[in-house]
């Protein structure tokens, strides 16, 4: 077995890497011997740093196999996960999905590491089906959210988490902000009938933009407890943007059909007078983020 060992030390030091990642891989039959995890290990290590992801992942799974009660086994799985989703392609990117999903049942006190694996399990669900993974990819994000919670309150490392949490938060809240931006109102979305009942379709659908903005803009703001840069700045230009798309909204409203001349300055005054402090707001919030 050490000689198995030192051949695979010999081909590396000469870099002849694939040379060495086979006769590492050989230790596997040596699975009792001390250098054999290492070795495995160090096999799809190789595969990897010379651009031969399916190899390298085949030789992970022996290692996780073999060496099951191993401390870095959860980061070999993950790395698994990873490795599928750089490859890229709707099929891979599936497999990653099924690897991320599966990772987080297999070691869940990996709290860390669950963490990161829900959100870009997420991310991975969401680009494969936009329209129709909305509400699962919303239940993988918020059970990142959770998991990094309970990573807070265990004590461990928080590694990368944090980053990944905060991704996940601000996509939480980028789906409010999508709520928000498809309130619209047009002379369309104030539909058929006479001014009256335009002028209070037109009342509805501004409270509706009002709560909606409230909904985003306060899980926009959750975000910077993360103290992650990044997505704080992110957030805080999407508050902006929440201001100044509100404010546009009422300037550009159109003036109802029917509604008597002398009454269609009182009109424009009126959301102009609601938008301008909306505006000035936006303005602030521009300068900030």
């Amino acid at each position: 077995p050490q000689a198995q060992y030192v051949i695979g030390q010999i081909y590396e030091s000469q870099t002849r890497f694939a040379e060495a990642a086979k006769a590492f891989e050989l230790m596997e039959k040596f699975k009792t011997n001390e250098s054999a995890a290492d070795a495995v290990l160090n096999a799809g290590l190789i595969w990897e740093a010379i651009g031969k992801p399916k190899k390298a992942i085949k030789v992970y799974k022996k290692y996780i196999k073999l060496f099951k009660k191993r401390t870095d086994t959860p980061a070999v799985a993950f790395r698994i996960c990873v490795l599928q989703e750089e490859m890229g392609g709707k099929k891979n990117l599936k497999k990653a999905l099924k690897s991320y999903k599966s990772f987080v049942k297999k070691f869940k006190e990996s709290k860390a590491l669950v963490v990161e694996a829900l959100t870009r399990a997420g991310y991975i669900n969401l680009g494969l089906r936009p329209k129709k993974n909305r509400k699962s990819t919303i239940k993988l994000y918020e059970k990142a959210v959770t998991a990094y919670g309970e990573l807070k309150e265990s004590g461990q490392p928080l590694g990368q988490a944090k980053y990944f949490a905060a991704r996940a938060a601000f996509d939480l809240a980028e789906f409010l902000y999508q709520d928000f931006h498809s309130i619209v109102l047009t002379e369309k979305s104030l539909g058929r009938g006479r001014a009256a009942k335009k002028i209070k379709k037109m009342k509805e659908i501004v409270e509706a933009k009002a709560e909606a903005h409230q909904t985003a803009e306060k899980a926009f703001e959750a975000i910077g407890a993360y103290l992650e840069p990044q997505w704080a700045a992110s957030a805080s230009y999407r508050v902006a943007l929440l201001y100044y798309e509100f404010a546009r909204m009422l300037l550009d409203a159109p003036i109802p059909d029917g509604l008597p001349i002398e009454m269609e300055d009182q009109y424009s005054f009126f959301l102009e007078q609601k938008a301008a402090p909306v505006e000035e707001k936006a303005l602030v919030m521009f300068k900030q983020a």
